[in-house]
């Protein structure tokens, strides 16, 4: 009688194996790069060894190797020979954390102490998504492309999107380090209502090249639709934020209004 093949299966703690649609050492690259970048580890303080770090994310000690490997590229962590692994001290004070909800705000209070970096200027057709969002955006828009920094270290890649009554007070030679609203309102085009959306997405090849991360890094994504006293769109724009410089922070009221309490923003 014929034995029985036996199917073939991934051992545990495979290096090539995943949990989710991460491979297993880009997780344990994340949790612990955001770690260090958050400051559990204390600097003078060595890192959990292989093994044990081996044991707590469930892989082998190939694929903890590799993740502390990109690790160190990073400049997040130091190993000295006979002692261990340590963070860098200063990784995660390099650039201050600012609040996402009033990013141009932000950029204002630091004194416009950031450079933007310009990868694209050109007139594009209108994507469909913003001709769905208000035909007012016309046939053809102007992109802008940038990475702003501070220092050599890139925080946010942003997209704006003009119209025609927006992209007529732009040149290439012209663009400055200042939000775009901001020379948009120098010109007496008010912002008086936005929309704005916050989410999270994994970093494609080109944000992640300019963000200076790993693709499929999580990454703040926020879109906001600006739009003048009579509703026409001023700007829409995109921007993906590295979750290690900026926080999304709100100050909230308790309001007992009602059928339920409830916390209200605080504008």
């Amino acid at each position: 009688m014929a034995t029985p093949k036996r199917k073939r299966g991934r051992k545990k703690g495979s290096t090539d194996g995943s949990f989710g649609a991460a491979p297993r050492y880009h997780q344990a690259y994340l949790v612990l790069g955001q770690r260090l970048r958050d400051g559990i580890y204390p600097p003078e303080v060595a890192l959990p060894t292989e093994e044990e770090l081996r044991q707590e994310f469930g892989v082998s000690r190939v694929t903890i190797r590799r993740a502390l490997a990109e690790i160190e590229r990073e400049g997040l962590i130091r190993r000295v020979r006979g002692s261990g692994t340590y963070p860098v001290a200063t990784a995660s004070v390099q650039i201050p954390r600012a609040n996402i909800s009033g990013l141009y705000e932000n950029l204002a209070t630091l004194g416009l102490r950031t450079r933007a970096d310009l990868l694209r200027f050109e007139h594009i057709p209108t994507p469909l998504s913003l001709r769905q969002r208000d035909e007012r955006f016309g046939d053809s828009v102007l992109l802008i492309v940038r990475v702003r920094r501070m220092g050599q270290e890139p925080f946010s890649h942003m997209s704006s999107y003009l119209p025609e009554a927006s992209a007529k007070y732009f040149r290439k030679s012209r663009l400055g380090n200042e939000p775009l609203l901001m020379t948009l309102e120098t010109a007496g085009l008010v912002s008086t209502t936005a929309e704005q959306t916050l989410s999270a997405r994994a970093a494609d090849a080109d944000v992640a090249s300019a963000l200076q991360v790993s693709v499929g890094s999580p990454l703040i994504h926020m879109k906001r639709l600006s739009r003048d006293h009579a509703g026409a769109p001023l700007e829409f724009f995109e921007s993906f934020y590295r979750p290690d410089k900026f926080e999304y922070q709100m100050t909230l009221s308790r309001s007992r209004t009602g059928e339920a309490p409830k916390w209200i923003p605080i504008s």
